[in-house]
């Protein structure tokens, strides 16, 4: 009931900020860039309550915790038409999700038309918490869809 409760209220807050502030909009391809490449997003899942910390790699791998101690062991991240794009899984299992990014000061707010406001994190430089590939695993989101982009291409 407590972690339903801090949802509820982050959502709430989420959202009085987004009304009060006209400039809060999705973040552009660059923007996602320079905030996501060689970086840690850390916060909840809204709808589940359940926190996450992940690092995502200049290669596109994911690292970290997915949430509720769920290490991540083969998780692909890239930016697609102003989304951030999230797949996980065996790569003939993997399915593509893609989301929206507000940001709103120190935080950020992933969204999707089916979810408007799905996770709140902040996002650090870097690999503070040390993260680290249990197995090596390769991502190959942009030959897989074309109209990806690599955060990979980008870091080069």
């Amino acid at each position: 009931m407590t972690g339903r409760l801090i949802a509820i209220i982050l959502w709430l807050a989420a959202g009085q900020a987004m009304a009060q502030d006209s400039t809060v909009r999705p973040l552009s391809d660059d923007e996602l860039r320079e905030l996501f490449i060689d970086a840690t997003a850390s916060g909840r899942n809204i709808r589940t309550g359940v926190n996450f910390s992940e690092y995502y790699a200049p290669d596109g791998q994911i690292l970290g915790d997915s949430g509720g101690s769920n290490p991540v062991t083969d998780g692909c991240w890239t930016i697609r038409r102003a989304q951030m794009c999230f797949s996980y899984g065996p790569t003939s299992q993997r399915r593509t999700l893609c989301w929206n990014v507000i940001r709103n000061d120190k935080t950020v707010i992933f969204s999707r038309d089916d979810a408007p406001i799905s996770w709140v994190a902040t996002v650090e430089r870097g690999n503070p918490r040390g993260y680290s590939a249990p197995k090596p695993w390769i991502c190959e989101l942009a030959t897989v869809q074309a109209d990806m982009i690599s955060p990979r291409k980008i870091a080069e």
